[in-house]
């Protein structure tokens, strides 16, 4: 039996703790709940409950397959389902990714190769090689994506500016075509 501590068991004490006091701490709220308020979970089985975290943990596990784009199968199923259905248009990107890819490939089977054929000094120079071409164009590509929203927020200043000054604002250029 558990010691008393002032009239209180100290098993009583413990069980008001988890009752009352963790839900606010791990789940804190920042006001009571209305009066005559009911919880959703009140009144629901031990199956309900699994059922319930089941299918939340099942959501979850999809909502990370799209994480990091389009699962390959998936899009794969997509595009085939597309061609029977004569709806599926090749975009510019798809031909990009697909020859960025095979590039990716090749570069990586060179550096293999270089590996196996001349050891650690091959590795060396194929890595060196490899950021050397692929970090000039990323860093390329970087500076034009600040150029781009350099101007973007130039013209939308201008824009707020002649706003609040009542001046008729002229309709955006258009934008340059791509080449």
């Amino acid at each position: 039996m558990a010691k008393r501590a002032g009239g209180v068991s100290l098993w009583r004490r413990v069980t008001n703790y988890v009752k009352h006091d963790l839900r606010e701490i791990v789940w804190p709220r920042p006001m009571d709940d209305p009066p005559g308020t009911t919880s959703v979970f009140e009144g629901l089985t031990a199956r309900d409950h699994a059922r319930v975290w089941s299918n939340a943990w099942r959501e979850y596990k999809r909502g990370w397959r799209w994480y990091f784009g389009e699962p390959e199968s998936d899009r794969e199923e997509r595009i085939a389902r597309e061609k029977a259905e004569g709806t599926h248009v090749e975009d510019e990107y798809e031909a990009l990714d697909r020859e960025e890819f095979e590039a990716l490939k090749e570069e990586a089977g060179r550096m293999a190769a270089a590996g196996k054929a001349m050891g650690h000094d091959g590795w060396k120079h194929q890595l060196q090689m490899f950021y050397r071409t692929r970090g000039k164009v990323y860093t390329r590509s970087i500076a034009e994506f600040v150029k781009g929203y350099r101007d973007g927020m130039a013209e939308s200043t201008l824009r707020s500016r002649m706003a609040q000054q009542g001046e008729e604002e002229e309709p955006p250029p258009p934008p340059p075509p791509r080449k």
